[in-house]
């Protein structure tokens, strides 16, 4: 095993390369035969360099359709496991990470880590519109803390839409009895959207990639996300720099390949 101040350029690259494809610190040690706290040093560095690269240059966006969803994971334990786990720290419990991403370019403009709290919506919606260049069509789902947080940051200047799906039954003719049924999902515009994007959300029959809210849009970030703070779950202060690491891997090498 290494330490951190010798690590060479190949081996930073390797780490980073396997933290980002979801792995653990200590998978990432094993594969990489880095010792574990380096690779936490180096995690917590380089998350802080893709913050602020992120900051820098996603600025002035033309974006014209962006989607939000938040993603749920947890530090320590779950919420529900609070009260009983051993030693739980302060930051014990759910955590979401907010995301926004552009319809057309798959770039995700901003994000944010905290609770499904409205003051978080507000700090992650206001980022997002300080981003924007122009007006722009946005969809969420239909969390109630985005309706207050969109009017407060964006005004009547968005075409907004809350995207809402309605689970049914599946088509009996297909399916024999006892059979699992694959659902039905029925799209429902809240009726507080207003704009193009609720006009647009009724034209569309949600099936696939065809809806405009469709949760495959995340993937990239969802998956390697989820995966990767489920498995720092026990290291909140590692939340943080992960998610920027995973977004700026998302954004500017994903996207490319």
């Amino acid at each position: 095993m290494i330490g951190m101040n010798i690590l060479p350029r190949d081996t930073r690259i390797l780490v980073l390369r396997c933290l980002v494809e979801g792995m653990s610190l200590r998978s990432t040690s094993r594969t990489a035969g880095v010792i574990r706290g380096a690779v936490a040093k180096l995690l917590v560095d380089a998350g802080k360099a893709c913050a602020d690269f992120q900051d820098k240059m996603l600025r002035d966006l033309p974006c014209e359709r962006i989607q939000c969803d938040e993603i749920w994971s947890f530090v320590y334990a779950k919420e529900k496991n609070v009260l009983r786990a051993k030693s739980a720290p302060p930051e014990a419990g759910d955590v979401w990470t907010w995301t926004a991403i552009c319809a057309d370019t798959k770039l995700i403009l901003s994000w944010r880590l905290g609770d499904r709290s409205g003051d978080t919506a507000a700090d992650f919606i206001a980022d997002l519109r300080s981003r924007l260049a122009k007006r722009a069509q946005l969809t969420t789902d239909g969390h109630r803390a985005y309706l207050d947080a969109v009017e407060k940051a964006f005004g009547a200047d968005v075409d907004y839409a809350m995207l809402v799906k309605i689970y049914g039954k599946g088509d009996p003719e297909r399916t024999s009895e006892g059979a699992l049924q694959p659902v039905r999902v029925h799209r429902n515009p809240h009726p507080g959207h207003r704009g193009e994007a609720g006009r647009k959300a009724r034209q569309h029959v949600v099936c696939g990639a065809s809806e405009p809210h469709d949760a495959d849009e995340h993937a990239a970030i969802h998956q390697a996300d989820q995966r990767f703070q489920q498995a720092l779950g026990i290291l909140g202060a590692l939340h943080m720099p992960c998610t920027s690491c995973i977004t700026t891997s998302a954004v500017f090498t994903r996207r490319c390949a």
